[in-house]
């Protein structure tokens, strides 16, 4: 299963919740420390290399 998009949104702010949005919870990370931006940043070349995986 994979997603296909053309934008990756990083707000900024001092308030984290889903506010109501369907599946926010479960498919987005939260982040107020940088120990929380550095485990996005592994996230995210995780899945970076599980693409490159894909295409060999």
């Amino acid at each position: 299963m994979g997603y296909t998009y053309n934008y990756l949104v990083l707000g900024l702010g001092s308030t984290t919740g889903s506010f109501g949005v369907e599946g926010a919870s479960e498919h987005s990370f939260s982040f107020r420390t940088g120990e929380d931006a550095i485990a996005l940043g592994r996230h995210l070349r995780d899945c970076s290399k599980e693409q490159l995986k894909q295409k060999i």
